[in-house]
């Protein structure tokens, strides 16, 4: 895994860095190589610099392309210069590098590249009209742009804006920071690098990559069957909810990754319209009232014995005996339970203490506003502090958390990991059922961990991306992303 550090880490290191006899010039010129090995510059560039130490990186990178025999222009927003910024604009002049001042009219069709060097992963706030336009020009120009260490308008912690830089490459300095990752962030890039200036990281939040996952999924082994890989059951569906194949690829998608058998249970009402679609899978009717589930102990204590892991929640739509089911396999289960969908809306009726009363691990999968009900707290204060906040929430209920977004954020409250892999053609009906069914079907043979939780994200995103290559952003469906799982196992795993 890849560390991922706060701007409050950051400073740290930058300081302890100092400490140890590195100079914030030094500090500078290894910025500034990193982004000149980070892109084939060649021909004529223009680097727009702002007033702090981002734009001292871009003076520092002109003096490096200026001696690559690049051909350099300099572009100034302002005036005003940091210490070591003026230092190696001065070196600029001295090499001959020619400047001038934006103008609302600058633009920059001839340049063959452009470097964002205006704000750093300081900016807070909004980005003054003037620059704006400049920035619009920047983005207009149709010309690559790299952005050093973050997209200039985009906040380092959250990766919210209402304006910045759209770049073809952004060069994270050190380390990648949580506003690389989040919310806006991956629309307004196009591809992400990072280089070491040599400092010492300090982190608390990891990316996880492909290498990971091995650590997760065990090798199959010859004298084996079905029952040494686990037993899935996926609980849900209602009369209401229609898509009998969603629910045949909720199963399929446990068998997809590896679990030895599935259930899926569906009030029994609805069981023979999904019996046709389940090929693979065993079906169990569960009594129901008005189309719903209805609660009956005995059924739910049998299904118990009949499960590795547990899914819950998807295609429920409302019932009046859910609160009763949910509350009886949180307290009874003694494998891990995933709640996803209509089981969290069900969950935020309820009193979420009684999640500390489970005797296995507990998995909510929530996307942002089925989040904001169970944690009470504000979409937009959500989207401000998404770690933290899920942090503080899956540590005091002693849950793994998954919070679904353009970058999936995954915690138990004391280790973070993000999965930074998928495809707005994912954006679908069945997609959030495929990943649940990837986690169930993983925690059945796998410890149910957050590395566990977070390679299923990953496995279901690499997945979408590869589906997406095969029918198109818009041609896709969940069953396509199901589709693509053994390839892109076989890719990661190599069997």
């Amino acid at each position: 895994m890849k560390p991922i550090v706060t701007l409050e880490e950051m400073k740290e290191m930058e300081e302890e860095g100092r400490k140890n006899g590195l100079t914030e010039r030094e500090m500078m010129l290894r910025a500034a190589e990193v982004v000149r090995n980070a892109y084939p510059f060649k021909g004529n560039v223009a680097i727009i610099c702002g007033s702090g130490n981002n734009a001292g990186d871009g003076y520092a990178l002109a003096t490096l392309l200026k001696e690559k025999n690049c051909q350099i222009t300099l572009y100034l927003i302002t005036d005003r210069f940091s210490l070591e910024g003026k230092y190696y604009f001065q070196k600029c002049q001295e090499m001959g590098i020619p400047y001038k001042y934006c103008q609302e009219n600058t633009v920059f069709d001839s340049y063959d590249v452009i470097v964002d060097a205006i704000y750093g992963t300081g900016f807070h706030g909004t980005m003054p009209e003037f620059t704006k336009k400049i920035v619009k020009n920047m983005n207009d120009s149709g010309k690559p742009i790299v952005s050093i260490d973050i997209n200039s308008g985009l906040n380092a912690e959250n990766g919210l804006t209402d304006f910045c830089v759209k770049s073809s490459l952004t060069v994270a300095i050190e380390n990648y920071k949580e506003g690389h990752f989040l919310n806006q962030a991956k629309d307004n890039r196009r591809s992400l690098a990072v280089g070491s200036i040599g400092l010492i990281t300090k982190h608390h939040i990891e990316l996880m990559e492909k290498e990971d996952i091995k650590k997760v999924i065990p090798n199959r082994e010859e004298f084996s069957n079905k029952g040494t890989y686990g037993k899935s059951l996926l609980i849900g569906g209602s009369l209401s909810y229609s898509g009998a194949i969603k629910l045949a690829n909720l199963s399929l998608s446990c068998l997809k990754v590896g679990s030895g058998l599935t259930t899926l249970a569906v009030p029994e009402n609805i069981a023979s319209a999904v019996a046709p679609f389940l090929l693979e899978s065993t079906l169990y009717p569960l009594k129901e009232k008005e189309g719903k589930m209805k609660w009956e102990e005995s059924s739910f204590r049998l299904l118990l014995t009949k499960a590795t892991s547990i899914g819950i929640g998807m295609g429920w739509g409302e019932g009046e005996d859910y609160e009763k089911i949910l509350t009886f396999l949180i307290k009874e289960s003694e494998v891990p339970l995933i709640i996803d969908a209509d089981g969290l809306n069900t969950l935020a009726k309820m009193e979420k203490s009684i999640l500390k009363e489970a005797q296995a691990p507990i998995i909510l999968t929530p996307h942002l506003m089925e989040f904001s009900r169970l944690s009470k707290i504000s979409r937009e204060e959500i989207l401000q502090n998404p770690v933290e906040i899920a942090k503080s929430f899956a540590k005091e209920y002693n849950i793994i958390l998954l919070l679904k977004g353009p970058t999936t954020i995954v915690t138990d409250g004391q280790d973070t990991i993000f999965v930074d892999q998928g495809s707005n053609g994912m954006a679908t009906a069945g997609s959030g059922d495929v990943l649940t069914g990837i986690i169930t079907g993983l925690c059945s043979y796998c410890l149910p961990t957050i590395e566990t939780v977070s390679a299923a994200a990953y496995i279901n995103g690499l997945a979408g991306l590869t589906a997406e290559r095969k029918k198109g952003t818009l041609g896709m469906t969940a069953k396509d992303t199901i589709d693509a799982l053994p390839e892109v196992l076989k890719e990661i795993l190599g069997f």
